[in-house]
């Protein structure tokens, strides 16, 4: 809970807290030195570390500096976010779109034209590659101060910067023509939403060193993953709609997926 609280219900707060801790240490997520500093911060009070100066980012994207050292504490606690989300990226996407394609029949088509639905996918395809680029780019910025390769302020300025990215992203999908449009186009919001409420949260964790603030953040990423997914899984029945054979969906999904990868790779550049 974010409220502050007084009395033996503090006590109960800080060894919750202190149980988590624990439960990271025991996973081998924390080294003892880590644990040991987390502990003492959360029984003695003591305010979090002080920021570095550093140069705003440019376009979310962070600029590393690969020979500073490796950080503990917050550090290895916010790489537990990015172990848990990193599993499910381009290699799910592209199962679901195929999985879904290959259940889907033409015989589903509703009185939108095939074509109707070809340029709706255009549309809907580029906005989701923008979208999934920026999400990528939002962990790979919190792996990168994980590393120690970027300072809190930077990562603190990323953050703020992709928060108003995902609040203008989620009112944009607003351009559905029917009842199926705007059912898929909602997911897109759903993305968009879950990623701001993310950056929100690890804005805080930065600010007070909640782990709570950690934990809601890795739900809000969870959620934009499923959201994520969930397009790809219907992206499969609207490429049948629009018209395309298997192979055809096929050879688009392996085309488009791959120069997806490669603009995450070189830092969301196309």
């Amino acid at each position: 809970m974010d409220n502050k609280i007084t009395g033996s219900e503090t006590s109960i707060g800080i060894a919750d807290e202190i149980a988590k801790l624990k439960k990271l240490l025991d996973d081998g997520i924390l080294t003892q030195d880590e644990y040991d500093q987390q502990k003492s911060r959360l029984l003695n009070n003591t305010p979090t570390e002080s920021t570095n100066s550093a140069s705003s980012p440019q376009n979310q994207g962070l600029q590393p500096s690969p020979e500073k050292p490796k950080k503990t504490g917050k550090g290895c606690l916010i790489s537990v976010l990015i172990v848990l989300l990193v599993i499910a990226g381009i290699i799910s996407v592209v199962t679901k779109i195929t999985e879904n394609s290959n259940n889907a029949t033409s015989s589903n088509t509703t009185s939108t034209s095939a074509e109707s639905w070809r340029e709706f996918d255009d549309r809907t395809w580029a906005d989701f590659k923008n979208l999934y680029v920026s999400h990528s780019r939002l962990l790979q910025n919190v792996s990168l101060f994980s590393e120690g390769r970027v300072s809190k302020l930077e990562l603190y300025d990323s953050m703020k910067q992709a928060k108003e990215y995902f609040r203008k992203a989620a009112m944009s999908f607003d351009y559905g023509n029917n009842s199926e449009e705007k059912t898929y186009l909602s997911s897109f919001s759903s993305m968009a939403l879950s990623d701001q409420m993310a950056t929100e949260s690890i804005m805080k964790y930065l600010d007070k060193g909640n782990i709570s603030d950690l934990s809601k953040a890795t739900d809000h990423l969870e959620d934009a993953k499923e959201a994520a997914l969930l397009i790809a899984s219907n992206r499969g029945t609207l490429l049948v709609r629009a018209g395309y054979t298997q192979e055809e969906i096929s050879e688009k999904i392996n085309s488009e997926m791959a120069e997806l990868e490669e603009q995450i790779s070189n830092g969301g550049n196309s």
